[in-house]
């Protein structure tokens, strides 16, 4: 798996506490405001993080990610100097942030917002991120940015000044997904910030109605997973190529896959032998995938990495019914296939071949056209040696029988 760092809107609210210290402040020649400061402002080093599809740039507000927030508190002025958090939220959610960041009624006080408007500059990344992830259940009201900068810059615009934390509801988001990769934007992390704060003094951080001063870009990404496959062929006895022979694909915790438009699913379900699609796309949707007039090959395409296992389920018209092999393949990251078991699950030895020669599996129309050989040949001898052994009670016993015959 590929990992393509991208520095685009906000993966975690990790660091972005630190310094939004919302205590009292000494006099400063200006008085403290921010009444009229209701907008937030986000911006991304790359626009896609911010869409649900790719940029329309003629028309920015289309496709933009889901954002819902919860207002976490408000502000006041301490004496016309300063500015603290008033009104903050509070329940269960609010009490489990504080707990997570380490607040005891006992030592910080009995106003957990007062504590945190001056202690949050000091709280370490794991405090950070369990106060938010706390509360980040509670962004249940919409609200919709106004994109700008190409969009690179979301602005959000509240009812009030205050503490906001906005989460993007879209989540992992798929841009491309075909037969040879796939692209998945991450969702952002929760955005916590406050609405602008003018002439404080000493100033405040974090305090320009952005993430930081003037805008931040966080750390996000996307994950690019390449897709591989591969194909073997359905061989007779001879070598000919044997065609409607049925086989399906498990994935490593013994799952049944199908396979349509380019992604698989995964069932507990065993899919039928009988009734099978003309259609070979309807085929592969329904878990079957049948060799084909092409030389018999069967083709599996579209799997990320792992290990998994071709069984087959039913021998071609004619063939033996009895004698049905399974192989496993392991495919990497880039989505090569990288080797090929077809010794372990193949009773008959009926697979063979490897990465470099590719894989054949044979159908035989009679227990006597299996190879004599390994577990196989093993079973057909005892088979064979039954028999001789039931054959040779019944000439004995043939024989007791004359002779009482003759003495009678």
């Amino acid at each position: 798996m590929k990992m393509r760092k991208l520095f685009a809107g906000l993966a975690a609210a990790a660091t972005l506490l630190s310094g939004l210290a919302l205590g009292a402040t000494t006099a400063s020649a200006a008085e403290v405001s921010f009444e009229n400061n209701k907008t937030i402002t986000v911006t991304a080093t790359d626009a896609q993080q911010f869409y649900t599809q790719t940029v329309d740039t003629t028309n920015l507000q289309s496709n933009l990610r889901t954002f819902d927030y919860v207002k976490l508190a408000g502000y006041e002025k301490v004496a016309g100097t300063g500015v603290k958090l008033v009104n903050g939220l509070t329940g269960d959610a609010a009490n489990a942030a504080f707990a997570a960041a380490g607040y005891d009624a006992t030592k910080n006080g009995s106003d957990p917002w007062q504590w945190l408007g001056t202690t949050s500059g000091s709280w370490t990344a794991d405090q950070t991120k369990g106060f938010v992830n706390a509360l980040k259940d509670s962004a249940t009201t919409g609200v919709t940015p106004v994109a700008s900068n190409e969009g690179k810059t979301l602005t959000f615009t509240f009812d009030s000044a205050g503490l906001y934390l906005i989460v993007d509801k879209s989540g992992d988001l798929t841009i491309t997904d075909t037969v040879d990769s796939k692209l998945v934007w991450k969702a952002n992390g929760p955005f916590l910030a406050g609405t602008k704060i003018e002439n404080a003094d000493p100033a405040i951080q974090n305090a320009l109605g952005a993430l930081s001063e003037g805008t931040i870009d966080a750390k996000s990404g996307s994950v690019e997973t390449h897709k591989g496959g591969f194909t073997f062929k359905k061989v007779d006895a001879n070598n000919a190529k044997v065609s409607g022979a049925v086989f399906v694909v498990k994935n490593s915790e013994g799952k049944y896959g199908q396979y349509s438009n380019n992604n698989w699913t995964w069932t507990d379900t065993k899919p039928g032998k009988d009734n099978i699609p003309a259609d070979d796309a309807q085929r592969k949707a329904a878990g079957l995938f049948v060799s084909g007039d092409n030389l018999g090959t069967v083709q599996v395409q579209g799997l990320t990495a792992g290990t998994y296992t071709v069984e087959e389920i039913k021998a071609a018209e004619g063939y033996l019914q009895t004698a049905l092999p399974s192989f496993t393949v392991t495919i990497n990251d880039q989505g090569q296939v990288t080797s090929y078991d077809v010794n372990t699950l193949d009773t008959w030895s009926l697979v063979d071949g490897d990465v470099n020669s590719g894989v054949t599996v044979k159908n035989v129309k009679s227990i006597t056209q299996l190879p004599l050989t390994g577990a196989a040949g093993t079973i057909l001898f005892s088979a064979v040696g039954v028999i001789l052994a039931a054959a040779a009670g019944t000439v004995f016993l043939k024989s007791r029988s004359t002779k009482r015959a003759l003495r009678a």
